[in-house]
């Protein structure tokens, strides 16, 4: 069954297992209806401005309480937004905070939001939504809602924790400053258009002027 979205966009309605276990992330493209001007860019990223909604169909595997954490990177005049999350006869509010990263204020961050979502064994909806907001203006690039069962938030969060740890240090990369690497191999041309074997080449590199 096809489902029209915002702007003439038309999606297959999906239906996500919500797992009992592991964290289920439910992605912008899994969603079976949009409302508003809320626009997919590359991947799985969507532009979202103004009042909208997002709803997604799933499939809960066992009942219970699940929290939940939104994966966005919010506008600099969007902070303080109120937006809803509900599920069966939960409601859930948060208010949009800065994001940071790699990329300044544009880095997707992974929010947690605060309280947990009731949600029943069987298929039933969950929707983010922000209402009275003026239409086109700017709020967040939205990737996902994740739903991770309270009864295994440890174990995933020991999970995560572990491979933080695994990560090697890039600190020393941060404090060594700029530096600069040449490749030449027996293709590369001079700048006067000559081509010389490697050996001669590393001879002749001129590195005082580097130093």
């Amino acid at each position: 069954m096809a489902v029209f979205m915002a702007h003439g966009q038309t999606s297959r309605t999906n239906t996500v297992q919500v797992n009992s276990q592991a964290p289920t992330y439910l992605y912008g493209g899994q969603a079976s209806n949009l409302e508003g001007d809320i626009k997919k860019r590359g991947g799985d990223n969507f532009a979202w401005k103004g009042s909208g909604t997002v709803t997604w169909e799933v499939q809960v595997d066992k009942v219970g309480e699940y929290a939940v954490g939104l994966c966005h990177a919010a506008e600099p005049d969007a902070v303080g937004q109120q937006l809803q999350i509900s599920g069966g006869q939960s409601r859930l509010s948060y208010a949009l905070a800065m994001t940071q990263g790699v990329f300044g204020n544009k880095s997707y961050a992974l929010a947690p939001i605060q309280g947990s979502l009731h949600l029943a064994a069987g298929k039933q909806t969950i929707t983010l939504s922000i209402t009275n907001t003026p239409a086109g203006k700017p709020l967040l690039a939205f990737r996902s809602l994740e739903l991770t069962p309270l009864s295994a938030k440890a174990a995933t969060e020991a999970d995560r924790e572990k491979a933080r740890r695994s990560r090697a240090s890039a600190e020393w990369l941060s404090k060594a400053g700029y530096g600069l690497m040449f490749h030449w191999t027996s293709q590369s041309i001079g700048t006067n258009g000559s081509i010389k074997p490697f050996d001669q080449a590393v001879a002749d590199f001129p590195l005082d002027h580097f130093s």
